[in-house]
């Protein structure tokens, strides 16, 4: 407060001077006038913020508004995770949604609460998830392990957990919260993960976020420690590979024991605190004990039995009489090769959705798992564009698992190892990772230097002052367009951050300090003032309220909200940060500069999608690839994770990553 009234004052008192001396014209004096206001104004936005964030932390109103923001944190999962499951849910066809009652098995002692079974077997006719909640809710503490084999349906369990606890939450009672675990840089303490990610994906305030985390009204279920690190590979850097033609676990896994570590110091007071984890089976044993997650219950998803098999089998494929050797098989042979091929959700899907209409025999005539694999995920595309006419306008299903094999090596190859996000905006290294950088820094400079040459043109003329700015911001613009891996933004004012924005008010002042300094010794003093002092404003409007992606968007939304924030932010710092003579040249220059600023120097993660795109026909991709992989998405083929998509499965990723290049 002092200090706005000490710059108010400084600001006025000059004025009065320069008036009093008669060294400003009256358009000069309206100008510096103006520029005294919005001074005092943006000086008193960092004292109003800082007593609003005083009030929340009384006790009674922090309370209040973490219940209130609980409450309908809980409402917003409720309905997120609720269509995730569905699409997990969801087969080839509607009609073809058939759930499997998986069993489950205890691993740890008898010592642990009663209400479920060695074997998970229910009198009551209940889905056993419905068994699991119960039971982890008589767990104390509330720590529960899931592990289970790849394609055992973890995933689907633990979203299945999720909405049964919200359905069945009391007032007060914590939120469970899905968190990929292989999104945490371990680096990073856990709680400020736990906090980043409600203000990320939720849109959850920080201090509310925090208040959330620290009174454990969060219930973290954290999916996937197995996706932590890589698995092993031999002296060649190929992975090695099980009986079953899976990758064999790095008994090492550095992330995912760190990760252990810091959860087994997460604490609930003197207890530890609740959470769910999952993992597959074959990754949680390769552990020692003193690596993993302590006072927890475990469980395994067991296999799917014949029996369920059969049924399962049957209602989707009964149809069709070709079906009746292979059902005879399972029904004869409960224990045969064929029995234990078919012992997941996931192979059994895949089997059904393959063969639906045709005849199984081949997945008959084949021996090992790894042919059968290989058989069936090698007829899956085709099979799912038979029924899904939004592939079918790609014409040969080669075409479709041509880009989403380019795209599956991609991913297995970068740089920092094998992914399994698709992120939108990090797709341009597929149309070269030199070429697009470079294309996307000329394209830029050449807009954003064609443009500020017709305002300067407009405005003082063709001058040796005109010659200069224009260099300066072709260069200026070419090296803001060289990012090396550039993040999308989005508009985030009603989350704004006291640091965050001063930091971007202070880098406001260095930008307006430079830009007036350069104005003044090129035109006028005056001029420089103004214009340092409204830059330095913009400056801080502008990325001040810059915040990163929401993860409940779509991957197409991020680069939207990306353009739509570097376009106002560009507009905001025009409009106050680009004075003009008049009203009209004022808003005609500010919104044209803005625009100019906006798109072809701030906007760098959707601009270089955008270049990505008109390169993508080396690859032979197509030019709308993010509407591809939605369709791609609403067949199946893919799935949702936050803001990204990933392959429905990752032995679907793996297959499509080793096939051979064309």
């Amino acid at each position: 407060m002092a200090a706005a009234v000490l710059v108010a004052a400084a600001v006025f008192g000059w004025v009065g001077w320069q008036i009093a001396r008669g060294g400003l014209s009256a358009s000069d004096k309206a100008t510096v006038l103006s520029l005294g206001l919005a001074v005092v104004a943006l000086l008193l936005v960092v004292p109003s913020l800082r007593l609003a964030r005083a009030a929340l932390g009384r006790q009674e109103d922090a309370a209040a508004l973490a219940r209130s923001t609980a409450d309908s944190l809980a409402a917003n999962i409720a309905q997120l995770e609720g269509g995730e499951l569905q699409a997990l849910r969801g087969a080839a066809r509607v009609d073809d949604e058939k759930l499997i009652n998986v069993r489950f098995r205890r691993l740890t002692p008898a010592t642990r609460p009663g209400g479920l079974t060695r074997t998970g077997r229910l009198t009551d006719g209940r889905p056993n998830y419905l068994a699991i909640i119960d039971y982890f809710r008589r767990c104390d503490p509330a720590r529960l392990v899931i592990l289970g084999a790849p394609g055992a349906g973890k995933t689907v369990i633990a979203l299945e957990l999720i909405t049964e606890l919200l359905d069945r939450r009391q007032d007060g009672e914590p939120v469970p919260v899905r968190i990929p675990l292989a999104q945490w840089d371990t680096d990073l303490p856990l709680e400020d993960f736990l906090t980043r990610y409600l203000t990320e994906a939720y849109d959850v305030a920080e201090d509310r976020a925090t208040y959330l985390i620290t009174q454990r009204l969060i219930l973290p279920v954290l999916d996937g420690l197995d996706e932590m690190d890589a698995p092993r590979t031999d002296a060649d850097g190929r992975p090695l590979l099980d009986s079953q033609g899976r990758p064999k676990p790095d008994p090492n896994a550095p992330h995912a024991k760190a990760a252990l570590k810091a959860l087994n110091n997460y604490r609930d007071g003197k207890r530890p605190g609740p959470l769910i984890l999952t993992c597959r089976t074959t990754h949680y044993p390769a552990l020692t004990d003193t690596d993993r997650l302590g006072a927890a219950t475990e469980i395994e998803i067991q296999n799917v039995t014949a029996r369920q098999a059969h049924t399962y089998l049957t209602a989707r494929c009964g149809h069709n009489t070709h079906w009746n050797a292979l059902l005879d098989t399972l029904d004869r042979d409960r224990h045969g090769p064929l029995t234990r091929y078919l012992t997941t959700p996931w192979r059994l899907g895949l089997a059904a959705t393959v063969y639906r209409d045709n005849n199984p025999a081949p997945l008959l005539a084949h021996t090992t798992a790894t042919e059968r694999d290989e058989l069936l995920l090698s007829q899956l595309i085709e099979a799912t564009a038979e029924v899904h006419p939004a592939l079918q306008r790609y014409g040969d299903h080669t075409r479709v698992t041509a880009w989403l094999a380019i795209l599956a090596r991609h991913l297995d190859t970068s740089a920092t190892g094998p992914h399994t996000d698709i992120h939108l905006h990090k797709l341009w290294p597929l149309a070269g990772p030199r070429r697009v950088p470079v294309w996307d820094a000329a394209l830029t400079a050449l807009l954003s230097g064609t443009v500020g040459l017709l305002l300067l043109v407009s405005s003082i003329g063709i001058r040796w002052q005109g010659a200069v700015f224009f260099a300066s911001l072709v260069i200026t613009t070419a090296a803001m367009a060289a990012k090396p891996n550039p993040e999308p933004v989005r508009w985030n004012w009603h989350g704004l951050r006291i640091r965050q924005l001063t930091f971007a008010f202070a880098g406001g002042l260095v930008l307006g300090s430079a830009s007036g300094f350069a104005i003044w010794l090129v035109f006028e003093f005056v001029l420089g003032i103004v214009v340092g002092f409204s830059d330095a404003i913009a400056f801080g409007l502008a990325f001040g309220s810059a915040g990163e992606p929401s993860r409940t968007a779509t991957p197409g939304e991020v680069i939207g909200a990306d353009v739509t924030a570097r376009l106002v932010g560009g507009l905001v710092f025009g409009l106050v940060g680009g004075p003009a003579p008049g009203f009209v040249g004022w808003f005609v220059v500010g919104s044209v500069g803005g625009v100019r600023f906006g798109l072809a120097g701030g906007a760098e993660a959707a601009r270089r999608y955008l270049v990505f795109l008109l390169l993508s026909r080396r690859r032979r991709l197509p030019f709308e690839f993010g509407r591809f992989l939605d369709r791609a998405y609403r067949a199946s083929l893919l799935r949702r994770s936050a803001n990204a998509y990933q392959f429905r499965h990752r032995e679907l990723q793996q297959w499509l990553a080793r096939l051979p290049e064309h």
